[in-house]
């Protein structure tokens, strides 16, 4: 079960609302479109607010540029597409210390980048 309190067309959520869901810390805030999570928004994963997306969707899905916030800590910013890095992007390892700043490919470092170990 979920609360959606935010703008409804043709019964379903569509323009800016906020999904609450029930028996899980999850809660969306950001554009709707026809019911799905299109245009920029924020999905919370846990109570404590560590572990979030913030960025843009594509009908449901992560698209576009986005912020993926890891609840080590570690971060991901950039190119998003169907949920997945692809473009450009930078993955901080605040756990080890590195960073990656490059091309991905289907979440995945691949072509072009430049990997850093921090002392």
């Amino acid at each position: 079960l979920a609360t959606y309190e935010g703008e409804v067309k043709d019964g379903r959520k569509h323009g800016f609302g906020r999904l609450k869901f029930d028996n899980s810390p999850a809660i969306y805030e950001g554009q709707w479109e026809f019911g799905y999570r299109h245009g920029e928004g924020k999905l919370i994963f846990n109570e404590e607010q560590t572990c979030f997306y913030q960025g843009h969707w594509n009908h449901g899905k992560k698209d576009g540029f986005g912020r993926m916030q890891y609840q080590s800590g570690n971060y991901y910013e950039g190119q998003w597409k169907q949920d997945v890095k692809m473009g450009f992007g930078t993955m901080h390892w605040v756990d080890t210390n590195q960073t990656y700043e490059g091309r991905w490919e289907y979440g995945y470092p691949d072509g072009q980048g430049e990997q850093t170990w921090l002392g």
